[in-house]
Order: structure tokens, then sequence, then C-alpha cells
């Protein structure tokens, strides 16, 4: 089998193996684990690096899926010049993607829009038919690659997020999720924000997080909406932060997210963890360094709670913060990933973790 031959083989087996993970029932916790994490080329180029070696950097590391971030915004701007490369450099390496596409994509800002769309609200027609046409030209220019497994539109689309606190609405979703489907048949995945803290750290502190409390409708957030709108074969995506500043997740914070994972497996839907937080997220940029929400313990802790609740698709966020550390001279972050992979990886790793 020659190489172009193999790495068309491997993107397919894993677009097999990530189609046939549906909806499982219950949670087993034994089973391998897919571990895979996001990167932004432009998160990359304002640390500093090369975007293409960085990219390479996690290639090597063996993660089993990379979500690649498309910013409009720098698209607008520069072209796709850069995101050729990557997915140029992922399909002759076997590199499975997952590419983010729309008008919100992860990392602050949130929305990357176009500097000449600036002012234009999420409801704007003209920002919604420009955010329309963005979709359409990335999935037409990349849907020839065969290490793509799945298109991610928006990011925690239905969660207000970003200096002025937007949201989309169903409708919108509806159309880009109708464009994409015209364009290629493989699994869209729409994420939500893990509601963890918010709800509950303030029933923790009134009554111990009961089971009443655990099912509540705030305890949820945006998942059942966003459920209700998945396809067969499509995907939720959980983006799970336990720790923000000094704030910290409850003891409690697992049941909500087996809660997370049972329903998305009573709608017979698929279910991801798109982000779990593996980078500190600080009240201010000051300790950075020496961070006061995470560590590499504990992101190890997290990641084995959602491995031991059935999670079977866990990225990582925070690549290019691990890679940063590391020239800096604290490789604890990178290390800590590597672990994590070495742990679950029972594969050949451009085939992934299974």
């Amino acid at each position: 089998m020659g190489r172009s031959q193999g790495v068309q083989f491997a993107a397919a087996l894993m677009l097999a193996l990530l189609t046939a993970r549906g909806g499982d029932p219950l949670p087993r916790g034994d089973e391998p684990v897919t571990v895979g994490t996001t990167f932004s080329p432009e998160r990359a180029v304002a640390s500093g690096m090369d975007d293409l070696e960085a990219f390479q950097h996690l290639e090597a590391m063996g993660f089993g899926v990379v979500r690649l971030a498309v910013s409009w915004a720098a698209v607008d701007s520069k072209g796709f010049g850069r995101l050729d490369r990557l997915v140029e450099e992922a399909g002759q390496s076997g590199q499975a993607l997952i590419l983010s596409v729309g008008m919100k994509a992860p990392g602050w800002p949130e929305y990357h829009i176009p500097a000449g769309l600036s002012a234009a609200g999420p409801t704007d027609p003209r920002l919604r038919a420009a955010a329309l046409a963005h979709v359409q030209g990335a999935v037409q220019r990349y849907r020839a690659s065969r290490v793509i497994v799945a298109w991610q539109l928006e990011n925690e689309p239905l969660d207000a997020a970003g200096p002025r606190h937007w949201r989309l609405d169903r409708d919108f979703l509806l159309q880009e999720m109708a464009t994409v489907r015209q364009l290629d048949p493989r699994p869209i995945v729409l994420s939500a924000f893990g509601p963890i803290r918010r709800t509950c750290d303030h029933v923790s502190r009134l009554d111990g997080c009961d089971a009443g409390a655990l099912a509540g409708a705030d305890a949820m957030g945006s998942i059942p909406e966003v459920l209700s709108m998945l396809g067969p074969g499509d995907v939720l995506g959980l983006d799970v932060y336990t720790g923000i500043g000094l704030s910290r997740a409850a003891d409690c914070w697992p049941e909500r997210a087996a809660a997370w994972r049972s329903l998305a497996a009573s709608a017979h839907r698929r279910v991801w963890v798109t982000e779990l937080q593996a980078e500190p997220w600080e009240a201010t940029p000051a300790s950075i360094d020496q961070p006061l929400s995470t560590s590499p313990a504990r992101v190890t802790d997290d990641f084995a709670t959602l491995r031991r609740l059935g999670y079977l698709e866990i990225l990582l966020w925070g690549s290019e913060y691990w890679l940063q550390r590391e020239r800096q001279g604290d490789a604890r972050w990178l290390k800590a990933v590597a672990a994590m992979l070495g742990s679950t990886c029972r594969a050949a790793p451009r085939l992934g973790c299974w």
C-alpha cells in the first residue's frame, strides 16, 4: 500500500470508528479513549511560534484528532494560506482533523468577525449572510481532504460569550447546518459550555448538590437545546472547565458530567468533550506563570474523572500554552499531556487511541 493510500485508509478508519460510537447507554469507564486537542494557528503565532512547526510538534505527540480553529477574521484579512498548509500537512501525515468554522471560534474574543462587519450584531442580516458564505467557502475548500472527520459549526453558539455577550440563535444555526449538509456528509459538531460552577457551586453552598438540583434546567445550560438540533451521527461537544480564577468547581461536578452524558445517550446522540481545561484561566495575566486556576496534576485528575464516567473522546484545551511553557523551561504541562496519551493509546498514533 502506497503512502497516499495508507493515509486515506487511516483517515477512513478514523471516520468509521468515530461514527460507530453512538449514544452508549451506560458509561463503562474501562474503554480506550481518543485523546485530542485544539490548535489555533493565530494563537500560536501570537505566542511567538511558527504555526506549522507547532502543529507538527502536536502531530508527533500522537493525538487521535486535532480540532483546527478557523478564524473568519484571519481568513478575511490574510486568506486561507496558513490553513491550507496545515490541512496539507495533516493529509500527508494522516492526522485526523475537526475543522471549526463560523463567526464564533474557539478562543477569545469568541467572535472572530472581519473588520468590515465588526459593528454588526449576530442578528444583522448582512453578518448572517456573510457568515453563511464563509462557512460554505471553507467546507467547499477542504471537503476533499480525507483526514477531516467532522465539521464543528460555531463554538458554544447558544451560550452568551465575548466582550458583548452575544449568542447565536437556533434558526441561524439550522441554516448553517443545512448549508454544510448540502456540501458534505460528514458529522456536524455543536458545542455547549458545561455549566459546572455557576450552578453546582451555588447548590453545593445551599444544600449539598442533591439529586433534584442536579436534574434542574440550569444544571444543563444550553445542552438540551443543542441536542435537539443534532441529527443521527452528529455530535454534542461539551466544554468542561473546573477552575476559573480563584473559583473552583464544587465536588459534585462529576455528577453533572455524568448527567450530560446520560442525556445525550437518551437522545441517541454521541457526546465528546471538545474542551477539557488543560490551561490556566486566570483572573489576571499577572498570575499566568504561577497559575491559581489549575495545574498539570488537576488536569490529570479531571481527565481521569471523565474517562471513568465513560467519555470516549476527550480533547484537551491549551496546546499553544503547553508549547510556549516548554520554550520557557517549564515542560510539566507537556509531560502531563504525554502521560495521558501514553495511558490510553492502544494503536498506531495516527489512528488515535482506541
